[in-house]
C-alpha cells in the first residue's frame, strides 16, 4: 500500500512541477511582449500557427514534446 502511496505522491509531484515550469514559461513569454519567435531551448523558430494558439509559448513542437516525455518518466 506504502508503495500505491508513494507513486501517487511522485505523480502530484511531477504534475506539480510542470505546472510550474508552464506558468514561468508564460510569465516569461508575457514579459517579452509577444514572446519569442524562437525555441528557448533548440533556438529553431516556433511555428507562427502555434505562437498565434500559445502565445506564451517558449518551446518548438518537438521540445515541448521532450519535455512532457521527461516529465511523464521522472
Amino acid at each position: 500500500m506504502s508503495n500505491d502511496a508513494d507513486m501517487a505522491a511522485e505523480i502530484i509531484e511531477e504534475q506539480d512541477a510542470a505546472m510550474a515550469l508552464e506558468i514561468e514559461q508564460r510569465r516569461i513569454a508575457e514579459e517579452s511582449q509577444e514572446g519569442s519567435p524562437y525555441c528557448v531551448e533548440c533556438g529553431l523558430p516556433i511555428p507562427e500557427a502555434r505562437r498565434e494558439a500559445l502565445p506564451w509559448a517558449t518551446l518548438c513542437v518537438p521540445c515541448k514534446e521532450l519535455e512532457d516525455v521527461m516529465n511523464r518518466h521522472r
